[in-house]
């Protein structure tokens, strides 16, 4: 069930790639950052392969909204994940 959906961020539209577990319910959710060439069907292979083993995996087309930022946070223990970003992916995944 792995699409791409177009979310809000700070009022910018973002592109982002999104799988989830057959079956639905709960599951721990992965944000996976783009590599050099950028969110490409590598990237896809690597949300989707995150889903068969039991996690919500999203992956942004676009690290200009502070997703970078927001991981160099989260690897020095600083701060969560963008909420926003959050709240915009967990909507996206719901429609």
């Amino acid at each position: 069930m792995a699409r791409w959906d177009t979310i809000q961020v700070e009022g910018q539209p973002m592109r982002v790639y999104l799988d989830a577990p057959a079956g639905g319910g709960a599951a721990p959710g992965i944000v996976v950052i783009q590599h050099g060439p950028g969110l490409d069907r590598f990237m896809e292979d690597r949300v989707e392969d995150l889903a068969r083993h039991g996690y919500v995996a999203t992956a942004p087309d676009d690290v200009r909204h502070g997703v970078v930022d927001g991981v160099r946070a989260l690897a020095a223990g600083e701060a969560a994940f963008p909420l926003r970003l959050r709240t915009e992916i967990v909507l996206a995944w719901r429609r």
